[in-house]
């Protein structure tokens, strides 16, 4: 009867001894590592993404093609409109409309040189 509790204590002793060794090796708890595993998610934040349901996600696609509809009506819209108030003027001033546009796009163009040109030398400067 001793000699079995003398090998039930030895076997308990060693058995501790070898989970505190795992434990030192792992770095993990071979007890509780899925709480471990929980603490970790929760300090780093970081959790798996949830799926939408099939119908929200076919009500945000629909919204999207309707914005995506609504944007090209209104640019289309505005091309007409400029057409027409273009019509609607006489000969004097669609010329002068003409002469604007074309002073507009060549004052445009040399600022842009201008501004490029600015840059090259405050990179060349330092």
């Amino acid at each position: 009867m001793r000699i079995l509790v003398g090998k039930r204590f030895m076997m308990a002793l060693v058995m501790l001894i070898a989970v505190s060794l795992l434990e030192i090796a792992g770095g993990t708890s071979v007890y509780c590592s899925s709480m471990e595993r929980e603490s970790v998610r929760k300090v780093s934040g970081k959790q798996g993404k949830a799926r939408e349901p099939r119908s929200v996600r076919k009500a945000k696609q629909q919204q999207a093609l309707k914005e995506k509809n609504r944007k090209k009506e209104y640019a289309e819209f505005v091309k007409e409109n400029r057409k027409r108030s273009y019509e609607i003027q006489t000969d004097e001033v669609k010329e002068r409309m003409k002469a604007n546009r074309k002073n507009t796009k060549k004052s445009y163009a040399e600022k842009k040189k201008k501004n490029a040109n600015a840059g090259k030398r405050a990179s060349k400067k330092y």
